[in-house]
């Protein structure tokens, strides 16, 4: 999944935040193949993708610098991951452990109790 999602000519937009943010609302495991999931996941994935992308554009997105000076928004998406550069702390959903490893040279971040 976090392959597909963050590659810019499937879909645009997603980088690795976004990726295993919109992963762990899914309840998806990022390192499950798209072609594996069933209709009901591919739902939940599409429905994951509106909800995360729209609260990071709510909150600003995933940006280490502001846009301008006195800007206080820009990036306030980052204090919100649930699982994005959180290894070892607890799930938001569980309490179980965020597990990081790596994805095609890219860091993932998964509870890998409540993400299947």
């Amino acid at each position: 999944m976090k392959t597909s999602l963050i590659n810019q000519d499937f879909i645009a937009g997603i980088g690795n935040c976004y990726a295993d943010e919109i992963c762990f609302s899914a309840q998806l495991l990022p390192l499950k193949k798209g072609k594996d999931l069933t209709l009901t996941e591919k739902k939940k994935l599409y429905k994951a993708i509106q909800d995360v992308l729209l609260e990071a554009i709510d909150y600003g997105g995933y940006m280490e610098h502001p846009l301008f000076g006195g800007d206080t928004i820009t990036g306030s998406y980052g204090s919100l991951c649930k699982v994005y550069d959180r290894s070892g702390e607890p799930c938001h959903r569980c309490g179980h452990r965020v597990i990081q490893e790596k994805v095609s040279g890219r860091k993932v971040f998964y509870c890998k109790n409540c993400q299947h």
